[in-house]
């Protein structure tokens, strides 16, 4: 989906893809686009949603296309800087390290109230692992 999306916009001589960041659901999108040399920004979506209820609009699934649009229109958001490669490779793991550090306290925390039989099972998973 994503190469054919890059192949119809390989046709236009000047264009920028706006999309709304998802928790790392436009990781993807964003390589994609990189790598084709196509010229995005990527926005917060409360900040799309708040320009939304500043036009007297909800901000929709329906909707959403047309107000992302409108808001790119408007406040025409900068491209972001495209790491390299290492980069992003490197921002990956320093995000899973901290997943799993966020991971290991809320089981250390759990396990300090957990009754006998559960802690087994915590210390055998995570907490002896770690």
């Amino acid at each position: 989906m994503i190469e054919e999306l890059i192949e119809k916009l390989m046709g236009f001589s000047a264009v920028r893809v706006v999309f709304e960041v998802t928790g790392g659901l436009e990781g993807l999108l964003t390589s994609s686009l990189g790598a084709a040399k196509i010229s995005m920004a990527r926005v917060n979506p409360r900040k799309v949603r708040a320009f939304a209820t500043a036009l007297g609009s909800a901000k929709t699934d329906a909707l959403d296309a047309y107000v992302v649009a409108l808001f790119a229109q408007s406040l025409k958001p900068e491209p972001p800087v495209v790491s390299n490669h290492d980069s992003q490779v490197f921002s990956g793991l320093v995000k899973r390290r901290r997943q799993l550090v966020s991971m290991k306290l809320t089981e250390q925390n759990r396990l300090s109230r957990a009754p006998q039989a559960v802690k087994a099972d915590i210390e055998r998973v995570f907490v002896n692992k770690c």
